[in-house]
């Protein structure tokens, strides 16, 4: 039987984007329908799908954060692309089991991209006040950041975090402007022995 596959690791990975990351696990990567956005694994002993997404990761990205927040995620071009790759790969693949993973923009992709059937994990996702889950999504935040203040708290698990409180935004070494909060960090996650 594969290994579990621990929540932190395969969000990290959503940045890196390493295809052999998760190869212990049984899972193949997908080069025809992964890029830099999203990563595609299909694990073929338990016919299951993986689709993991990226959150905020370059300039265009930034672009893509105002849309989301004014409600109009589904008109981005992020979107739209997480949206066509994910039924592409269901077509591809026909899964028993699909599990959509994201953070922060992946997360809010993830969530709205997700079918009833699917299995969605999000963290630090960004919502709207009053904006619910779908009943299969697990939803988890760390105490203290800023940018899923508005997650439903009924169905959010929040974890602690670190107690920086004030959003800091800094230019990278790329020229991309990321949040440096402590709280919106995926390291929060290290720890915490979630298993998708």
């Amino acid at each position: 039987m594969d290994p579990p596959l621990n929540f932190h690791d395969v969000l990290l990975n959503s940045y890196e984007n390493n295809p052999s990351a998760l190869e212990n696990h049984g899972f193949k990567y997908d080069t025809d329908l992964s890029n830099h956005n999203q990563q595609i694994y299909f694990n073929p002993t338990q016919n299951r799908l993986l689709y993991s997404v990226a959150g905020t990761h370059n300039t265009a990205d930034v672009g893509t954060d105002i849309y989301m927040g004014l409600g109009n995620l589904k008109n981005t071009q992020r979107y739209k692309e997480a949206n066509d790759t994910l039924a592409k790969a269901k077509d591809k693949y026909n899964p028993k089991k699909t599990v959509i993973v994201g953070s922060s923009l992946g997360g809010s992709i993830a969530s709205k991209i997700g079918k009833r059937e699917d299995d969605i994990f999000t963290y630090n996702k960004f919502s709207h006040i009053g904006e619910r889950l779908i009943p299969n999504e697990k939803a988890f935040r760390a105490s203290g950041d800023l940018v899923s203040i508005f997650n439903p708290k009924s169905n959010t698990k929040t974890i602690s975090a670190a107690t920086k409180i004030l959003p800091i935004y800094l230019p990278t070494y790329s020229g991309v402007i990321r949040n440096t909060t402590e709280q919106h960090k995926l390291k929060n996650l290290k720890n915490q022995n979630i298993y998708i």
